[in-house]
């Protein structure tokens, strides 16, 4: 009598092979992967108000101007702070987070910078307070501890040459950081 004509090993080897196909194409679910799963749903319902909002204080640079914006970002960053973090390193591979998290910093150092450059370093936050300035050390927080150091050093030597009046200052560059915001230490507690 042949292994496969007994009726029960053709039993378990069939369960075997139908169990391997449902991990395959049906992977189990993590505590990461559900953490990700509601933390994107939850985004891509604030996407639609973010740039709403986002449009809105690029064309109304202030603080009045800013507020519904600097609301809806909080909003993101609550759920993005519902992932763990042994989870957010996950996040890597996610546009919407990098997105978000860069085009927020980037309008923060515009915010703070103003048409022209700041007179001197005492007043690289502009006309943001302090728990905006803390706001903007958490997004830059994210994308070190996330993307790395690299994406980090990649966004200030992008954005610096794009400051307006940064490239007429005379002591070039390290003058320009020295009056952005991108200069504050972020030593806040977070």
């Amino acid at each position: 009598m042949g292994l496969f004509e007994n009726n029960v090993i053709r039993v378990v080897l069939g369960l075997a092979v139908g169990l391997a196909v449902i991990i395959y194409f049906n992977p189990p679910v993590t505590v990461c992967t559900a953490q990700i799963g509601v933390y994107s749903e939850a985004v891509k319902s604030l996407i639609k108000p973010f740039s709403k909002t986002l449009a809105n204080c690029k064309e109304h640079p202030e603080p009045g101007g800013c507020v519904a914006f600097f609301d809806v970002l909080n909003k993101i960053e609550v759920r993005f702070n519902e992932v763990g973090r042994q989870c957010q390193s996950e996040l890597a591979k996610d546009a919407m987070t990098r997105s978000w998290i860069s085009i927020s910093m980037e309008l923060y150092t515009l915010l703070a910078w103003g048409a022209k450059p700041p007179p001197s370093y005492l007043y690289r936050n502009g006309w943001l307070e302090l728990t905006q300035v803390v706001e903007f050390c958490r997004l830059r927080h994210h994308l070190e501890t996330i993307y790395g150091k690299e994406a980090w050093n990649g966004f200030v030597s992008g954005i610096l040459p794009d400051l307006p009046g940064s490239a007429e200052l005379a002591s070039s560059q390290n003058e320009a950081w020295n009056r952005s915001l991108l200069s504050d230490p972020c030593n806040y507690p977070m």
